[in-house]
């Protein structure tokens, strides 16, 4: 991958991240209609991103249209299927009742939990998955 494909790649993946900081900052003032133009913009400007749209669906989930909320749920697992945020956001908010609060990043939930299987990669890129070992 040449230079300046990677440097463009870093600086996307940057601007989606400050993309979903400022939309739980707007989130937790209750800033609405303000993040779903921010959500749009970012929709826009990132098509093949996974982030916009779970950001949506949190947005309408709390705005009580629930079955849009999934739809970007869904949406954002279609284009990645492993961001974590969005498969756990559709198990929170899957249920007749609400499991938990909504997960904006990665970084939002400890991702070792329970779950006693890790994904490795070997140096084929090949991802495998396999039990945990003891901390």
């Amino acid at each position: 991958m040449s230079n300046s494909v990677e440097t463009v790649l870093r600086t996307d993946k940057k601007e989606v991240k400050a993309l979903c900081q400022r939309v739980r900052t707007l989130y937790e003032k209750e800033r609405y209609d303000d993040c779903i133009v921010l959500i749009k913009e970012g929709m826009a400007r990132f098509p093949n991103a996974a982030e916009p749209q779970n950001l949506m669906g949190i947005i309408y989930e709390v705005l009580g249209n629930h079955r849009m909320a999934m739809k970007h749920f869904r949406a954002a697992v279609a284009l990645d299927g492993t961001y974590a945020p969005a498969r756990e956001n559709l198990e929170v908010f899957g249920h007749l009742e609400e499991t938990g609060d909504p997960v904006f990043e990665s970084s939002d939930k400890d991702n070792d939990g329970d779950n006693p299987y890790v994904v490795r990669f070997d140096e084929r890129g090949v991802g495998h998955v396999v039990r945990r070992t003891a901390k």
